[in-house]
């Protein structure tokens, strides 16, 4: 993210537009890597996909997801490779 904010991109403005600096991604990180791994879990210590992602089968079943459409050849080649 750094590299990214450092450079003239159109990425590196929306970083830095939203506060997200070089400057100041270095001034927090060192705050982020404090936090030692010494569990032999440690996903389950920091339970990352909990707090960063979405169960996307639950979303699946309860019908909260958008159909997919216009994509039928990936579709087919997705059941292709998982069968």
């Amino acid at each position: 993210l750094m590299a990214i904010a450092a450079s003239q991109s159109q990425a590196g403005e929306i970083l830095r537009g939203a506060g997200a600096s070089h400057e100041a991604l270095r001034a927090t990180l060192p705050r982020v890597r404090t936090a030692k791994v010494d569990s032999a879990d440690p996903e389950g210590t920091f339970q990352a996909m909990e707090k960063y992602g979405q169960d996307l089968t639950a979303m699946a079943r309860e019908g909260k997801m958008d159909p997919v459409i216009g994509r039928d050849s990936e579709i087919r080649r997705v059941v292709q490779v998982l069968s």
